[in-house]
């Protein structure tokens, strides 16, 4: 049941990402400096 699945997958990776980008996980700080030290090219790719 695919359609299934990738609901699921939906709502598993979107409460992932709410939880990390709330600023509230051990990692955002590291992934924050990842981001800015990648420059305009990084953020280029996540558009």
């Amino acid at each position: 049941d695919w359609p299934a699945a990738a609901n699921a997958k939906w709502k598993a990776l979107h409460a992932l990402y709410e939880g990390f980008s709330s600023g509230d996980h051990p990692l955002h700080e590291d992934f924050n400096s990842f981001r800015h030290s990648g420059g305009e090219a990084l953020e280029n790719i996540r558009r």
